[in-house]
């Protein structure tokens, strides 16, 4: 693993190449360069760079503009300023459990690492590329045996004859040349710079997607590039924007290869890995100062996975080859592409539109859930995927799919529980059921804004005096509704949102979308897992954890008192007993609401009663927490009647339970007031 003051070392000879403006450029496209034994090839807007003296890590690749490159010449496109070292290759068997990887170091790996330098030798691939050939004897050689008879070719090739056609790719072909068949995956570790920015931000290349400056993973992604673009070090950010190939664009030759995962990351965490890495979205990578911290502004670098594990292992038969590609280009700053017209899809669209495995252009539901920016699925309260798995299903964006199905096809009365099921009939509370309710429409218009490309105020709406559009943040408006504790603003949101997903269902799909038949609502219901339980949605409000938070209506009136009522029936799913010993009497049926302290402020005065009520109740009052409660104040026969009523003061600093009983055991209709001036 690389050293900091080499870095550092790196850096400072990168900047002093961009000061001179890259005067040692040849005329010719092809040179050599003092560096250690590196190659250069150029079609004059890219050079690329690659090792070629063994001892020194024959393959490893960097790319810098040309000399006619509109941006300015010898800027770092990847990092190292000519110098190739912090961007490398790694070829995966899973047949033998061994990593080969380009270097010259070992890298931390569950595999066996075998160092490629000592079987490649890099020649001129044309004149504009270089071309590193691996080959890999196999068990049984007589020196330097190998687990796999392979042989590996990488082409670093610019593609292009003017600036706008001009790219950079990666290619890289795995032969087996042994008599079985092997198991391979493939990782780039990409290793981007730009300018003085050693941790520019990632953006998926869409006018919705925000720019990344933490850790990041995108499963199976489905959008066709991202943008790399600087934000701080440089005297004023963006410099200039590098955009790498995911599933396009289409005018790119070669043409790309899907990769089945990549994961934006901190470049000296990963690049100490083989393979495997573990993505930690907390961080920051591209800021500087921070836990990721290289020779300026974080940093960051882009891994790319063809065949991450063995499920999604590449399969080459004996004799037979397999071959992955991978480009990357550099523009000015460009502004995000314009907005597509509104068009939306219906709730029931989405849900009955899930997955296809036969055509990869049908609008699903799962397509989606990959193009989603921030991948998986988020609803407010909660993040989708819940659950690592479901039986065999590991991949976290199709868990993400049938968690989603879970809010439209399983009950939304219920809570779920292990496994996402419902078998045992756990209720739900009237906020459960607003947060269902209103993350089917998150997750339509989720769909709608990630596949689809429609921005909301592109949309717009009757809002019963004249026609408007839906605010830009929507979604934002939405999901911070749905982790609030109001099922009255739950309502609100599902409306507008119900009337966003209809807005633009008349409009046709971007192109190389199509929309295919609809799935069997049996096999969905099947497919569905309720990703809720009693405690986070929560349940009904028939025990400590599940207490329901008082929320008071929002009112311009400030001589409005807030008022708060609930009408329920003890005994029908309030079958619990409230066991702590009170003043008041013997208890019974009990249900619980509770006041967080951002409501009860300190001194503020609340008064709950039972008034209406059809039996004898009795009311409690504790603070603290469900395992460690305070008694207040209690209550039972107020005002001479079998109802309860009880005033109280918050401390601003502690949770406060009312809990309401049936005196004695009693049951019936319950009215449950509560007011604060």
């Amino acid at each position: 693993m690389k050293g900091p003051n080499l870095r550092t070392i790196l850096l400072a000879w990168a900047f002093v190449w961009v000061v001179a403006g890259l005067s040692s450029v040849p005329s010719v496209a092809l040179a050599k360069n003092g560096l250690g034994g590196t190659i250069s090839a150029s079609n004059n807007f890219y050079i690329v760079w690659v090792q070629d003296l063994r001892g020194s890590g024959v393959g490893l690749y960097t790319v810098t503009t040309g000399p006619l490159h509109p941006a300015g010449p010898g800027l770092n496109v990847l990092f190292g300023g000519g110098n190739p070292s912090t961007s490398f290759n790694t070829i995966r068997s899973y047949s033998s459990g061994t990593d080969y990887v380009q270097g010259t170091a070992t890298k931390t790996s569950p595999n066996a690492v075998v160092v490629l330098d000592p079987f490649g030798t890099s020649v001129p691939f044309g004149t504009t590329g270089v071309r590193t050939t691996y080959v890999l004897p196999g068990p049984g050689a007589i020196s330097n045996s190998t687990p796999d008879r392979l042989t590996i070719v990488q082409d670093v090739n610019v593609n292009g004859t003017n600036f706008v056609d001009s790219t950079v790719e990666v290619t890289t072909t795995v032969i087996n040349d042994g008599t079985a068949t092997v198991q391979i995956g493939v990782r780039y570790l990409w290793d981007y710079q730009v300018g003085l920015d050693d941790g520019p931000t990632f953006k998926i290349n869409s006018a919705l997607c925000p720019a990344l400056t933490t850790e990041a993973q995108f499963s199976k992604p489905v959008f066709d590039s991202y943008r790399i673009e600087d934000n701080d070090m440089n005297p004023s950010p963006p410099t200039f924007d590098i955009f790498g190939t995911v599933n396009g664009p289409s005018t790119v030759v070669p043409p790309p290869t899907d990769p089945d995962l990549l994961e934006f990351v901190c470049w000296p965490n990963a690049s100490g890995t083989a393979f495997n890495y573990a993505v930690n979205p907390n961080l920051s990578v591209s800021v500087a100062g921070g836990a990721c911290s290289g020779a300026g502004g974080g940093d960051s670098a882009v891994l790319y996975f063809f065949g991450h594990d063995q499920a999604n292992a590449l399969s080459i038969p004996p004799g037979g080859q397999i071959t992955v590609s991978a480009s990357l280009f550099l523009t000015p700053p460009q502004p995000p592409p314009p907005p597509s017209p509104c068009a939306t899809r219906t709730a029931r669209f989405w849900f009955t539109h899930a997955e296809n495995t036969n055509d990869p252009n049908c609008v699903t539901l799962l397509r989606a859930i990959q193009a989603n920016c921030a991948g998986g699925m988020n609803v407010g309260f909660l993040g989708l995927p819940t659950l690592p798995r479901y039986g065999n299903v590991i991949d976290p964006q199709e868990i993400a799919m049938m968690e989603s199905l879970g809010f439209y096809f399983k009950n939304q009365g219920q809570t779920g529980e292990s496994g996402g099921a419902q078998s045992s009939h756990l209720s739900g509370s009237a906020l459960c059921r607003a947060r269902k309710q209103l993350s089917v429409e998150i997750i339509a218009a989720t769909a709608n804004s990630a596949l689809l490309g429609t921005d909301p105020s592109t949309c717009s709406y009757f809002n019963g005096v004249t026609v408007t559009n839906f605010p830009p943040n929507l979604l934002d408006q939405a999901r911070a509704a749905a982790s609030g504790l109001d099922p009255a603003q739950d309502a609100v949101m599902t409306a507008l949102l119900r009337k966003f997903n209809s807005a633009g269902i008349t409009a046709g799909f971007p192109d190389g979308l199509t929309e295919c038949s609809p799935g069997k609502t049996s096999a969905l219901r099947k497919l569905s897992r309720d990703p809720t339980t009693q405690v986070g949605c929560p349940g009904v409000n028939n025990n400590c954890t599940t207490a329901e938070s008082i929320v008071f209506p929002t009112t311009s009136n400030p001589f409005t008192p807030a008022k708060f009522s609930r009408s329920l029936s003890l005994g029908s799913g309030f079958t619990g007993v409230f066991t702590n010993p009170t003043a008041c009497g013997t208890g019974g049926p009990a249900a619980l609401w509770k006041i967080n302290a951002d409501v009860g402020t300190s001194n503020r005065q609340f008064t709950a009663d039972t008034f209406g009520s059809n039996f004898q109740t009795l009311l409690q009052i504790w603070s603290g927490t469900c395992s460690n409660l305070v008694s207040v104040t209690c209550s039972t026969n107020a005002a001479m009647t079998l109802q309860s009523q009880v005033s109280f003061v918050t401390d601003g600093s502690n949770t406060f339970f009312i809990v309401a009983e049936g005196a004695n055991g009693a049951s019936g209709r319950l009215k449950f007031h509560v007011t604060s001036p």
